[in-house]
């Protein structure tokens, strides 16, 4: 068990388990997945699997996504925020929508959008 009730009529019960299943893990959780318990689980539940972020420190509101083929990547990288915002750790490469270099940091305004081929 990862997790349990702590209030109410299921205290004391499972909220969030696990189990082994072929090579991998099947997680339970029977709880509102709350941003906090999120956090609180990420580390824990992905810390022997080798997944990683895809852009370190990606500042809130951000939303990146990473297509792969044989012969390329391309990272598409969105503002949702209302404001500007730094972002830093890209990799190098060409910015398709704009034509531009990409050398590991940009700005982008409010919901501005890149796709990085790299």
């Amino acid at each position: 068990m990862l997790g349990q009730w702590s209030s109410r009529f299921a205290s004391g019960r499972a909220a969030i388990t696990n189990r082994k299943v072929g090579r991998g893990r099947a997680v339970y959780i029977g709880t509102y997945l709350t941003e906090a318990l999120v956090e609180g689980l990420a580390d824990q539940l992905f810390a022997h699997t080798g997944i990683a972020p895809l852009i370190a420190d990606l500042p809130a509101n951000m939303e990146v996504t990473v297509r792969e083929a044989a012969d390329r990547k391309l990272l598409f990288v969105l503002n949702t925020d209302e404001g500007r915002v730094e972002v830093s750790s890209l990799p190098t490469g060409v910015d398709l929508l704009t034509g531009k270099e990409v050398n590991g940091c940009l700005s982008l305004g409010p919901h501005e959008s890149v796709v990085i081929r790299f």
